[in-house]
């Protein structure tokens, strides 16, 4: 912005409580003004970014004295105004200059007079990560409550990597997948602190340890320095607002202590005398578990259940990948096939995962989006399973059964019903072009489910296609059949199914029959066969009947 337009802006506001110069640079001239707060002139610079009036002013202010108030950068001087959903009335430009301004006059007052104190702990990263001594950034895959916790941390040996947790297996298979450098694996102590601490942050051993031996989780935290030499890995948490900020802490150069037999480490001698001086290095965090993740990129729900999956091919693909978009982390996954480059148009794995069995290529697809999934897989015969090993199931909430097989589906829907298949039982398929979607819900057992679903000749009475034998299809030279369908349409099947099914709360004490009507209107502009009850249906109709 030119001095002549911001001469202009300056004229319009017309602050007669403000003095003010403009410093002309070219084509990014800036403002000083001084303004009188509890009795001492204080002196901000006002700077307008491009986007200007569409986005806020910018407002520093000088003096190194004030940058360590709330919501004042800590490097800049910068102001923090207004939260990041606030949006600026483009039209009305000098009313938005004008409580900038005195958004950051109230900002100087409230922190010089304490009354902001707390926004400290509110911001508390900010201020954390603006400070000197800054190691690094440490992954937090476990959860911080408000008890004391013994727990591992992994960092790469050029301390570039660093991640901690309290499920080992989960924390060395994550911190293996994202540092390729060689791995350091160490004890650390979670500590919930009932105080809070306030900028200007301490920086030694000794002015940590006063602060940490005194909370109340200080015995604990003594006893896990006690006798721990090299550089102890500390994590503790303030509460906010029945929130846990986490911070973390390595304390530096703990080594043997004369007079003390070697390996013996006396914490108040050492943290308060010996190595008091040496300073700290603070990591950030990032609390990356599932349940944050929830919470920060969706709204907090979890389906807090145990799947199977019999049958990884695309349905059962789509199936996982859902149900782990909706919280899911605990699955078994059982398929005794190797995925084919043919089946990829419409499977979850791409080409990355050909020739890999199908369960442990969703496996690893999935394991490698999304943090602290529980993925068991089993490239076995399905027949083979449930009769050989069926107690490897007995632990699921629902089974899932993605095979499109009629016997296999009733040799399920058997072992079901004699008590040999635990939980409630989920079979899903397609027709072809998926212009009919189709699942059984089995919350209960009931002999008489095929009778109910099928006719005489084994044709599904609610079937949307009147020959759905007519349209499998055969590759020249190739005797094996398939069905023509896209994944989209599949993807689609299975996300308005899921969405039925707990949303519409199916999982109960009843047994359902639902089917998901696809593009009707295609079937009908392309002359495909569709039986009378589905002849003058909408696109995307769902059916359910109760069993």
């Amino acid at each position: 912005m030119t001095a002549t337009q911001l001469k202009e802006i300056m004229n319009e506001l017309n602050m007669k409580d403000i003095t003010y110069k403009i410093v002309d640079v070219y084509n990014n001239s800036y403002v000083e003004t001084s303004q009188e707060i509890n009795g001492t002139n204080i002196e901000f610079i006002i700077s307008f970014p491009i986007g200007f009036p569409y986005q806020f002013p910018e407002i520093r202010v000088k003096g190194e004295e004030y940058k360590n108030l709330p919501h004042v950068d800590k490097k800049t001087g910068k102001l923090c105004l207004f939260n990041q959903e606030a949006i600026p009335n483009p039209k009305m430009p000098i009313e938005v200059i004008k409580e900038s301004i005195n958004k950051a006059r109230n900002i100087i007052y409230d922190g010089l007079n304490g009354f902001n104190k707390e926004d400290f702990i509110e911001e508390f990263h900010a201020y954390w990560i603006s400070d000197e001594d800054t190691l690094g950034n440490m992954d937090v895959l476990f959860e911080p409550l408000n008890k004391v916790e013994r727990i591992k941390c992994i960092h790469s040996k050029d301390y570039s990597f660093w991640c901690c947790g309290n499920n080992y297996n989960e924390l060395i298979e994550y911190a293996k997948r994202n540092c390729q450098e060689e791995l350091v694996v160490e004890d650390a102590i979670y500590i919930p602190m009932s105080e809070k601490i306030y900028p200007p942050f301490p920086h030694t051993n000794k002015e940590f340890y006063n602060i940490l031996s005194k909370s109340k989780n200080g015995r604990e935290y003594k006893k896990f320095l006690t006798n721990r030499k090299g550089n102890p890995i500390i994590l503790f948490s303030q509460e906010d607002k029945g929130k846990y900020i986490l911070s973390c802490i390595n304390h530096i150069g703990i080594f043997d202590i004369k007079g003390f037999r070697k390996g013996k480490i006396a914490p108040d001698i050492a943290y308060r005398m010996i190595y008091s001086d040496n300073r700290v290095l603070k990591l950030t965090t990032e609390i990356i578990n599932r349940k944050r993740l929830f919470y920060r990129g969706g709204d907090g729900n979890m389906i807090d259940k145990k799947v199977s999956i019999l049958g990884c091919g695309s349905l059962g693909g789509y199936i996982a990948q859902a149900l782990t978009e909706l919280g899911v982390n605990d699955f078994k996954l059982v398929d005794a096939e190797n995925l084919r480059k043919e089946n990829i148009a419409r499977h979850i794995c791409g080409m990355d995962f050909v020739d890999m069995n199908k369960s442990e290529a969703i496996k690893i697809k999935l394991t490698n989006h999304y943090i602290g999934l529980r993925i068991e897989t089993y490239p076995n015969n399905i027949y083979s399973l449930t009769t050989n090993n069926i107690e490897e199931l007995s632990d699921r909430d629902i089974q899932f059964v993605a095979v499109g097989d009629m016997a296999l589906e009733s040799y399920i829907i058997d072992k079901y019903n004699k008590g040999e298949l635990k939980g409630k039982i989920v079979i899903v398929w397609v027709e072809p072009y998926a212009l009919g979607g189709h699942a059984i819900i089995l919350n209960k057992q009931q002999d008489n489910i095929e009778q109910c679903i099928y006719d005489e000749n084994w044709k599904l009475k609610n079937r949307i296609l009147e020959n759905p034998e007519k349209y499998t299809k055969k590759e020249a030279g190739c005797q094996n059949t398939f069905v023509q369908y896209s994944g989209f349409e599949a993807d689609f099947f299975i996300r308005t199914l899921l969405d039925n099914i707990i949303n519409g709360k199916l999982l109960n004490d009843k047994n359902y029959f639902i089917t998901i009507a696809g593009k009707i209107d295609w079937a009908r502009e392309n002359q495909i066969e569709i039986t009378s009850k589905w002849l003058s249906t909408k696109n995307r109709t769902v059916n359910i009947e109760e069993l």
